[in-house]
């Protein structure tokens, strides 16, 4: 074979391996390599669970309707208690404490300017970004069967909720790891995907509309939580955070900087209405095994 016959071949296959490499990257359009998104791999949450755990509450709802969701459950909850006894000093008693819960969750109600709050070290300081027009406010509620409390906030973007997140009452896991709850949780929404992020571990999952995570943050906190959020904006926050503050950086130490106390108690409190109102009770063995 001749050398420039040999040397014609030889280009003939590097340009095919090229063209090769090009196909497999993602075509050209407009000289601009196009790469094909990833192949979402997150695990796929029981449709029904989700929907459960929602509750009456809906993405885009604002604060003033979340707050009416929560007032009408925190009256028909104090209204019961007035049905118990006829002491009118007890009854007027039961009504001031139904104004307090809600003036409570009003006063909680906290916007994400810039300037620095309690919250930014604290058990959600990763669930928020400064000057992006986030918001936030908590809801103390009780759990009927073991009578501790623990915290559900709810969190804001343009004033239109876009996620949840549940801290369990801390002193209901002395002994527990993250695999007893993680068992629980899969038990309930399907097998998750395990993953670590700043050091902390949780598992994730996705259904139409709602991305959910079980997160472990015992080492910092002694708490499992428990965040349901938006899957639309889930997947845009991140970017809009960088673009509007991008020199935000969250402290490294981690402590609870909140002056209320994580592990209050007040049985007098609404209970929870949802279906993770039982996860205490077979955390602690008080339920049937998932």
């Amino acid at each position: 074979m001749r050398r420039s016959h040999l040397l014609a071949v030889l280009l003939s296959l590097v340009a095919g391996l090229a063209a090769g490499d090009l196909a497999h990257a993602g075509k050209k359009k407009g000289g601009k390599k196009v790469v094909k998104a990833r192949k979402d791999l997150t695990p796929k949450a029981d449709t029904r669970a989700v929907s459960e755990l929602m509750g009456e509450f809906k993405w885009g709802m604002t604060p003033e309707e979340v707050q009416g969701v929560l007032g009408k459950r925190i009256d028909e909850h104090f209204q019961e208690l007035v049905k118990t006894t006829s002491d009118a000093y007890q009854q007027d008693g039961f009504r001031k404490k139904a104004a307090e819960e809600k003036n409570r969750i009003k006063k909680s109600y906290v916007r994400f300017e810039g300037k620095k709050t309690g919250w930014d070290v604290s058990i959600i300081d990763k669930e928020f970004g400064q000057k992006n027009d986030e918001s936030m406010f908590v809801y103390w509620e009780n759990d009927p069967t073991t009578k501790k409390d623990q915290r559900r906030f709810f969190f804001f973007v343009d004033g239109k909720l876009w996620k949840m997140f549940i801290a369990f009452n801390a002193e209901l896991f002395q002994g527990k790891t993250f695999e007893d709850f993680k068992a629980i949780m899969e038990g309930r929404y399907g097998k998750g995907g395990p993953q670590v992020q700043d050091g902390v571990s949780f598992i994730n999952w996705r259904s139409p509309g709602f991305y959910l995570r079980a997160i472990d943050l015992t080492t910092f906190y002694g708490n499992f939580c428990i965040a349901i959020s938006d899957d639309n904006v889930e997947q845009t926050i991140v970017a809009r955070r960088e673009e509007r503050n991008p020199k935000v950086d969250k402290a490294s130490n981690i402590t609870e900087s909140v002056t209320e106390d994580k592990n209050k108690k007040d049985e007098t409190r609404p209970p929870l209405d949802d279906s993770n109102s039982d996860v205490i009770d077979r955390m602690t063995g008080g339920g049937s095994k998932p």
